[in-house]
């Protein structure tokens, strides 16, 4: 919406360690700087499949690709926009579905009335 580009642009390694799954998994936690929720990963039927008994995805290395504030920079957005749009953005994409906002909620954001 913002870049026009592919957010999220998950890859398998040729070795078949990392799968696209996982490196999924990994770039939105990575994009919002959290981790995942651990009421969330207790819920999941698979979670074994992807993550560790302290809650960190399996096979990944843990470099840090791109976060929200390092899209923000490279968007140069404007200093008194920006709040509003980190915001927005993190409203939207929450790791945790039942904290996610809903369409009408993003729609009376300040920062569509910039």
């Amino acid at each position: 919406m913002i870049t026009g580009k592919i957010l999220f642009r998950p890859r398998a390694d040729k070795q078949g360690v990392l799968t696209k799954d996982v490196d999924m998994l990994s770039q939105m936690a990575e994009y919002l700087d959290e981790g995942w929720p651990p009421d969330l990963l207790a819920k999941g039927e698979r979670t074994h499949e992807y993550f560790d008994q302290q809650g960190r995805l399996k096979n990944v290395s843990g470099d840090v690709e791109l976060r929200l504030h390092d899209i923000l920079d490279l968007l140069r957005v404007k200093p008194d926009d920006r709040p509003h749009l980190e915001h927005f953005l993190k409203l939207m994409l929450h790791l945790q579905p039942a904290e996610r906002a809903t369409a009408s909620q993003l729609l009376n954001h300040p920062w569509l009335s910039l």
